[in-house]
This record gives structure tokens, sequence and C-alpha cells, in this order.
């Protein structure tokens, strides 16, 4: 809700910025849109759908999400080496990479995570406040240009800083609540926790290796089929950025408080 009223703040102040606000109030909102047809989506390469080998993933998929009462998500395995799991409305994006380094088990568990963020429309939501975010960076360079009074430049400032710690702090929010509602649709909740420590460990393991790599070994830039591609982002780099997703170890124990809570609760009603 915070964020919806600091959007609503900053066009309002554009179009009371006379015409030329009006004019880069519409500007804002195209430029908004056209990223938003240009990268909703997926995102860069190559999809796979799960083979007859992988029963057990989506038949562990479909007790999961059916544990949390919605409809079972489409399942995609994307055709690259580094561990990752995203959702994009109703589907669950698996990279190939997650299959190295983590058991059946753990892998369940992220897909667990992944249906938190379903069920509670994440999927949808993270990527409109990053197209909020968009147009609140572009209103604020055009109050700048088009606006004279020494009111309305510093206002949609701070509003854009504030929209920034906001969206952070959403983020991070409903990073723990999918781990929380994770945990509840598992039979072994301690699983996720053992998947983040085994992603902590690769993290931590790709990290060092940079430090001690050679300059350039190890291009920013992915290579697929002989070209050269940049992926595609829907966010933008910005100098007050803050953090939006926990560290590993802030997931951890919020996992385990909420397993114990958990466990407390299903003891007190297996006594009584």
């Amino acid at each position: 809700m915070l964020l919806l009223i600091l959007l609503v703040i900053q066009a309002l102040m554009l179009l009371l910025s006379g015409n030329w606000g009006i004019l880069a109030f519409a500007i804002s909102v195209g430029v908004t849109l056209l990223v938003f047809a240009g990268t909703f989506r997926y995102g860069e390469g190559r999809y796979i759908e799960p083979g007859d080998d992988m029963d057990w993933l989506v038949r562990g998929m479909e007790r999961e999400a059916e544990r949390a009462g919605i409809r079972a998500p489409k399942l995609y395995l994307l055709d690259d080496y580094i561990p990752n799991a995203y959702s994009v409305g109703n589907v669950v994006v698996l990279s190939l990479g997650l299959f190295e380094i983590l058991s059946r088990e753990e892998i369940l568990a992220v897909v667990a995570h992944e249906i938190g963020h379903i069920k509670n429309h994440d999927g949808m939501m993270f990527p409109l406040i990053a197209y909020g975010r968009v147009f609140m960076l572009l209103s604020t360079v055009e109050l700048v240009l088009v606006h004279a009074t020494p009111y309305f430049i510093p206002a949609s400032m701070a509003l854009l800083v504030l929209y920034e710690w906001s969206r952070a702090r959403f983020i991070r929010l409903r990073e723990f609540r999918a781990d929380g509602l994770a945990v509840t649709l598992l039979d072994d909740p301690m699983s996720l926790k053992d998947a983040l420590e085994e992603l902590e460990y690769y993290n931590d393991l790709i990290l060092k290796v940079r430090r001690h790599a050679l300059p350039g070994i190890e291009p920013s830039i992915k290579r697929r089929e002989g070209r050269i591609k940049m992926e595609k982002q829907y966010w933008i780099p910005f100098v007050f950025s803050f953090p939006t997703h926990p560290s590993y170890s802030e997931r951890i124990l919020n996992i385990m408080a909420v397993s114990q809570v958990r466990n407390a609760q299903v003891g007190g009603r297996y006594e009584g």
C-alpha cells in the first residue's frame, strides 16, 4: 500500500507541474509500459519440460500445491549451470544447476518456497513493483528538468529513496513469508534449511574462486550457441539501492524458528 501511495504522489507532482509535467508524465508511463512489454516473461534462456525421469519432481510439486490450496504450477527447467529458482505467475522455473548440488528432498524444498511465492501472488507483485521503480526513477529525473520550484525536486528525490527502501523491505518480508509457508508444506521442514546451507556453500565457493581467479577469466556476458547475449532484466541498478533479499543465515534462522513453533503446535495438538 505504501508503494502505491508513493507512486500516486509522484504522479500528482508531475501532473501539477504544468504542460511540461503532463508531457513528462505521459513519457514516464509510456516508457514503463514499453519496459513491461519487453521484459515481462520468464527471462532469457532455453526452457525444457521435465521428462519421465523426473516424475518424482512433478508429483512432489503437485502434492505441495495441493497442500497450499492452489492449482499445480507449470514446471520448466532452465538450461543453465548456475543454481537458480524463481516463479512467474503460476510457473516455477528451476535451473539444471540445482540438480548438480541438491538432493531430491532439497529440490522439493526449493519448489515449496516458490509455491509459497505463488500462493502469496509474489510472481505478479515483484515485477509490478520493479516497473513502478522504473516510473519513479524516470519521473524524478523529469521533475528536475521541468519543475522550477525548489519544493518538488527534493520531495521527489525523497520519495524515490523512500520507494527504494519500501520496495526492499517488502521483498525481504515476502521471502521470509515464502519460507514460512514452505515449512508447512514439507514433510521434513529442515530440508529447506539444508538446501539453503548447500546454496550458501556453493555461493561462497564461487566468490572465493572469483577472488583468486585471473582478471577476465569469467565473462559477465553469457555466450549461447556461439552468440553473445545480454540477459534482459526489469530492474535498474541504482545508487540508493537497499538489499532486497535476506542472507542465507537470516533465512535459516527464520526457518528454524518457524519449525520450532510448528513442532510445538503439532505436539500440543497431539498431547491434547
